[in-house]
């Protein structure tokens, strides 16, 4: 996990990014904090489904409330649950379906509504608090150091693979 002070000197922005780049922060930040591939393999996805479906305003106000309730039994038997579900990666077919083809090339989010959209996404797939807040950490102190070129290099070798 990053410096909280670096965080907080560089507040997420306004600035507007192309999707499969923040899909590309969050394989990175997935892959730095150890999130077992198949578990961040269905984080993206529900990213993607997340960011259809939701308005951006909600994408921004969940990045400013993201209304986490402390783990506790109910939160473990939940994880425990999802991490079966989890456990088998996505298949091409499905990325593809769901990324391929430019699909996402015309989507633009801000820095602020892109974490809102993976503690949306994340919190549907019962993450722990822990688990979204280090997300949450990584990805900013990502789109503070990273370029967004090499997050898009990520994605594209994500949808390759």
């Amino acid at each position: 996990m990053r410096s909280i002070e670096v965080l907080k000197e560089n507040p997420l922005t306004d600035n507007e990014l192309d999707f499969e780049e923040v899909i590309g922060f969050v394989i990175m930040a997935s892959t730095n904090l150890g999130i077992a591939e198949s578990y961040w393999q269905h984080l993206v996805r529900e990213m993607v489904l997340v960011v259809e479906k939701t308005d951006s305003m909600n994408a921004e106000e969940t990045y400013f409330n993201p209304g986490y309730v402390k783990d506790g039994l109910m939160s473990l038997s939940k994880w425990t649950v999802a991490k079966a579900k989890l456990s088998h990666p996505i298949d091409r077919k499905e990325k593809l379906s769901l990324m391929g083809d430019d699909r996402l090339s015309d989507v633009f989010v801000t820095e602020k509504q892109a974490v809102g959209n993976m503690i949306l996404a994340a919190k549907k797939l019962n993450f722990l608090h822990e688990q979204i807040k280090a997300l949450e950490m990584e990805i900013h102190y990502l789109l503070i150091t990273t370029e967004s070129e090499q997050a898009l290099d990520v994605f594209l070798d994500f949808i390759e693979e």
